[in-house]
């Protein structure tokens, strides 16, 4: 399923995706990148969520290769299209395109959650209608007796 999904993601940049001035995007790249690692460094005893096993995907055989892939691929790829061919007219074609990228993301998640490739611990609650909650003391591995 995350292989499907990577090559969709992948193919699309390919073909939409501003490689020409890929310089351009390199720091916002560099900035999901960044804050992937930090996210995945500082939350690892309590992880928000979690990618499960994939066997499409045998060679990420735990969770921290799946972050560090995604950040590899998916982050460039999809940068280079919504950033590349972010709208320059008005703020409708603009707010459009947004929400189709919310939609693009949500749809994803909701394929990769309702196919068991990815749960929620740590105060990331799902009640199956997209509301999702997180509380402060759930991402923080430096707390002691839950004060900070």
């Amino acid at each position: 399923m995350r292989l499907i999904m990577w090559l969709i993601w992948g193919l699309a940049a390919w073909k939409w995706g501003d490689w020409r001035n890929w310089k351009k995007y390199q720091a916002t790249i560099l900035y999901m990148m960044y804050f992937s690692a930090v996210y995945e460094i500082l939350c690892y005893n309590f992880p928000i969520w979690r990618f499960e096993y994939d066997r499409s995907v045998p060679f990420l055989v735990n969770h921290p290769l799946t972050p560090i892939a995604i950040s590899l691929i998916l982050y460039p790829s999809i940068i280079l299209i919504f950033l590349g061919r972010y709208p320059n007219g008005s703020w409708k074609k603009k707010l459009g395109w947004q929400i189709l990228f919310v939609f693009l993301f949500s749809l994803s998640e909701f394929i990769i959650f309702k196919s068991g490739k990815i749960t929620y611990h740590n105060g990331w609650i799902s009640d199956g209608a997209s509301s999702l909650i997180l509380t402060p003391s759930s991402c923080s591995t430096f707390t002691t007796n839950g004060h900070y």
